[in-house]
């Protein structure tokens, strides 16, 4: 009678031949004798010896590589399971079925029940987690509670949220957390325990993990780059290392890392505050690649952004996905991220966006004033601070114009744009003294860019904040689409007004342009600055020379001084 011993024994002698194919069966034999975790465990170092040498399953779209991936199971080769777990969820929600139906035809393996939990704990995109994803997970239930691999008991021990409701969950951002959770928790206590090896059968487990051990692997050269990016995300010199070594590798990634890499601005350049920034213009290739490639390259982040930019080969500008936390997101691929919107006015956030894994972030958006002060007390000057570089640039969200206490202003952090995205329609404007204690605060006196948002506007005593600051430009948001207003510093240190005015094609917001100006005008501190820029597009002077007169007429009751210049074109 053949035993788990017995194959355990033949696995023995065909890891001192260097046979690890043999091994690799017969231990799979082995496990589906005896399901223990000691035998599910030397399967994975096995397998991962006997695969070293095959290459990662890629293809140049979704449909080529699902291909790719199909005709390599075809081969029912046990060495390939590595592989195939890896890429399960490379593409859409369909093909993701159908390699899991395939798999389901295989003799029971632990390799892909831990495949399964690995989809399980990181879905490849927010759409494995909405609703039309359930027969997805029933799959990925049925064929857990078919390989019936012991380890899967235990997996609330491994992921919380399955046992805690109110832990962060990748499946938060869609609509069956409840659900999924119930099948997985019921399909994990259905499974019988492990198994105790006998004596005999440890010693000789034992034995071959000795002999495992001894054999030379060679070093996992991509997973050492990937955590040195993550380590300095700033490093650009790495990245084009790892995109050297993607290439050679056959990896498609590897050109849209290089091809990113060849137009990436250093430093990271700061968003234009207050306006919401356009795409970058990318070649026909980069693109393709970003198409076909962009949920296997989202990783773990898939399910907890929405809204993703790559830039330098990575996930770089994004939003936090609804109901998604931010601690969910603290994960080691957040380095990457220079640009996040979250939407959180809890200190305790604040707190963690100055911390890793979030070091490479420039710029942040949707705090209130709560996450801002969490923010600047964990990077005030001699506290125990992990932002490399620190952060830059911020963007406030909050129903309240200004904060309510203003200590935690007084701090050495040097961010250099601000935006107050904040206060309500219905709110009162900010009072003159609120706004001048606002500006004379350590943090933003020594800003190089304010912007106001319309609801916190109180022209004179920001304009006032500013000629008694360091600020290099304030920005108040005008509530319109034609022209922006801004006070700034010329070349000799002393403040002037600009006003930058665009060319509209459509007459009712052209309309607006000279009533705006005019309203805006009537309570302006031409006291506090007398001379005026005016950018004009040129295409009023050819288009419109009425328009034109008029609005040289209400920009005049800005300054006594007035300089126009001509804006060729809007930006």
């Amino acid at each position: 009678m053949v035993t788990a011993e017995t194959h355990v024994a033949a696995a023995l002698v065909a890891a001192r031949a260097g046979a690890y194919a043999d091994v690799l069966a017969s231990l799979l034999a082995a496990w589906r004798e005896v399901p223990a975790t000691e035998l599910a465990t030397l399967i994975e170092a096995a397998s991962r010896i006997a695969a070293r040498d095959r290459a990662p399953i890629t293809g140049p779209s979704q449909r080529a590589l699902h291909a790719a991936w199909a005709d390599i199971d075809r081969a029912r080769d046990p060495v390939d399971v590595d592989r195939l777990v890896a890429t399960l969820g490379h593409g859409n929600l369909t093909q993701a079925n159908e390699r899991i139906r395939l798999l389901a035809l295989r003799p029971p393996d632990p390799r892909v029940a831990a495949g399964l939990e690995g989809l399980i704990a990181s879905p490849p995109s927010v759409a494995f987690v909405k609703g039309t994803s359930t027969p997805l997970w029933d799959a990925v239930c049925t064929e857990l509670a078919r390989i019936a691999d012991p380890r899967t008991r235990t997996i609330h021990e491994r992921l919380a949220w399955l046992a805690h409701d109110r832990a962060p969950s990748p499946f938060d951002a869609g609509t069956k957390r409840g659900r999924n959770t119930k099948a997985i928790a019921k399909v994990a206590q259905a499974i019988p325990p492990a198994p105790e090896l006998s004596p005999a059968l440890r010693a000789r487990c034992e034995e071959l993990a000795a002999v495992l051990r001894a054999v030379p692997t060679p070093a996992d050269r991509g997973a050492e780059l990937l955590a040195k990016i993550y380590d300095d995300p700033h490093d650009l010199a790495t990245r084009a290392v790892y995109a050297d070594w993607l290439t050679s590798h056959g990896d498609p990634r590897g050109e849209f890392i290089a091809l990113q890499l060849a137009r990436a601005e250093t430093p990271i350049p700061l968003p234009a505050v207050g306006w919401r920034e356009r795409e970058p213009s990318i070649s026909a290739r980069e693109r393709a690649l970003h198409r076909t490639h962009q949920s296997v390259w989202m990783g773990r982040l898939g399910p907890l952004l929405e809204h993703v930019q790559f830039e330098r080969g990575f996930p770089a500008r994004g939003r936090l996905a609804p109901s998604v936390t931010l601690r969910a997101l603290a994960i080691p691929e957040a380095a990457t991220l220079s640009h996040l919107g979250v939407d959180t006015d809890d200190e305790a956030d604040g707190q963690l966006l100055a911390h890793r894994p979030f070091h490479g972030l420039v710029f942040a958006s949707g705090l209130g004033w709560n996450a801002f002060a969490g923010l600047s007390m964990r990077t005030a000057s001699g506290s125990a601070v992990d932002t490399r570089p620190a952060i830059r640039a911020l963007e406030i969200s909050d129903d309240d114009a200004l904060p309510r206490g203003f200590g935690f202003l007084e701090t050495d952090w040097p961010l250099e744009q601000l935006a107050l995205r904040t206060g309500r329609q219905a709110s009162p404007r900010p009072a003159d003294a609120d706004v001048l204690q606002f500006t004379r605060t350590r943090l933003v006196r020594r800003l190089q860019t304010l912007w106001v948002g319309y609801q916190a506007r109180n022209d004179r005593a920001f304009v006032r904040g500013f000629v008694e600051s360091e600020l290099r430009l304030l920005e108040l948001d005008t509530w319109s689409y034609v022209f922006d207003l801004f006070v700034e510093r010329d070349d000799d240190g002393a403040p002037r007004t600009r006003i930058s005015v665009r060319y509209d094609s459509h007459p009712s917001n052209r309309a607006s342009t000279v009533p705006l100006l005019r309203e805006r005008a009537a309570t302006w501190p031409r006291e506090l600055v007398d001379s005026l820029v005016l950018e004009l597009d040129e295409r009023y002077a050819q288009l419109a020379p009425d328009e034109h007169a008029a609005i040289l007429a209400a920009a005049e009751a800005f300054a006594g001084e007035v300089e126009v210049v001509g804006l060729s074109s809007a930006p």
